[in-house]
């Protein structure tokens, strides 16, 4: 737990994704930028020589990964998260202070008399899985959502949120079939894939088959990128079946 004036963060033990911090930055996770792999301390560094939040902000638009990051003044915090939201953050304010974590019951711990969010509950109960937007299911707790940063002023005690990245779905391509197949097979083999091999440094990657596409893209994208180190594994009925390896 760290505590700066008028904020509280309330971080997780976790060893997947360790918190790394340095001066005023909160970091864990992973990013590539301009080709370069960064994670740990090289990333906190990274985020170190941004001399304000504009420029932090600017550097965050541009980062691919997987990461979550908190950065703090004595007067305003950023707290933002990857554009797919693989590491959460969630944030609320308790008797005019910032409360930032990556748990929601944390939050809920931390501020007991919070209602339910009765709407929040009603999409979890037809969904089964997930809520939308920023709502948890507590009241005046948020999430951050994928691709967006809250910027919070602490003397005015007012957050607002911004979207750094937003998916467009409504861009109509020109490009013939066989150009775009080129360009999804650049992206998606070359950056995404290379990405992916970074990521791992040599660990084995091990993939639960679902039989859905996911999970065969992210075994092919393996597969092309040449990396060997894998294990994937699936269930049938609940049972687990034989899991087999790259080789």
């Amino acid at each position: 737990m760290s505590i700066f004036f008028r904020s509280e963060f309330l971080l997780s033990d976790t060893k997947a994704f360790p918190w790394f911090h340095r001066g005023n930055v909160y970091f864990r996770g992973y990013y590539i930028i301009d080709g370069l792999f960064y994670s740990g301390d090289q990333a906190l560094v990274k985020l170190l020589s941004c001399q304000n939040k504009d420029e932090l902000i600017k550097l965050i638009a541009n980062l691919n990964g997987f990461f979550s990051i908190i950065y703090a003044t004595d007067e305003e915090i950023v707290i933002t998260t990857d554009r797919l939201r693989a590491l959460p953050l969630f944030y609320t304010l308790e008797n005019g202070k910032l409360l930032v974590s990556d748990s929601a019951v944390k939050l809920a711990l931390a501020c007991p008399n919070r209602a339910i969010n009765e709407l929040a509950l009603t999409e979890f109960q037809i969904t089964s899985l997930f809520v939308t937007g920023s709502k948890v299911l507590f009241e005046s707790i948020y999430q951050v959502e994928a691709g967006q940063y809250v910027l919070t002023n602490l003397t005015t005690q007012e957050c607002k949120a911004h979207f750094y990245y937003k998916y467009n779905h409504n861009i109509l391509s020109p490009t013939s079939r066989e150009e775009k197949k080129a360009e999804f097979n650049r992206i998606y083999y070359d950056e995404v894939g290379q990405g992916l091999v970074s990521s791992l440094k040599g660990r084995m990657a091990v993939v639960p088959l679902s039989g859905g596409a996911d999970s065969r893209m992210v075994v092919s994208m393996l597969k092309h990128a040449g990396y060997e180190n894998v294990f994937c594994f699936t269930y049938i009925i609940g049972r687990r079946c034989h899991g087999v390896f790259f080789r």
